[in-house]
């Protein structure tokens, strides 16, 4: 599916038919959609990882959130979890992706 936010568009999975009602990027858009949005004012306040296994999707336990005020800060802070996430994700035969929470 093609979402079209600040005249960009990117590719997201719709989840709702896994029973979750978000969008989930691959990382590399995730981290396009998160810099547009923080050089637009938005804060980054979080996002869930999604599993992708057998053709299905899951929400993982793994997430992030950050309390802080300025939007780059809660930008640093999703490219610290996500880099980390990165380095230490080891489900064999899955992949892994992004929703985002945004706030003003």
């Amino acid at each position: 599916m093609i979402l079209k936010k600040w005249d960009i568009e990117y590719e997201v999975i719709d989840l709702k038919e896994d029973g979750i009602n978000n969008i989930a990027f691959d990382l590399p858009s995730a981290v396009s959609y998160m810099y547009e949005a923080v050089n637009k004012g938005f804060l980054i306040l979080g996002g869930d990882i999604i599993i992708s296994s057998q053709g299905k999707f899951f929400e993982s336990d793994d997430n992030w959130y950050s309390n802080k005020k300025i939007p780059m800060d809660t930008m640093q802070d999703a490219l610290n979890y996500l880099s980390r996430y990165w380095k230490n994700f080891n489900i064999k035969n899955s992949e892994w992706y992004i929703t985002v929470v945004l706030g003003q």
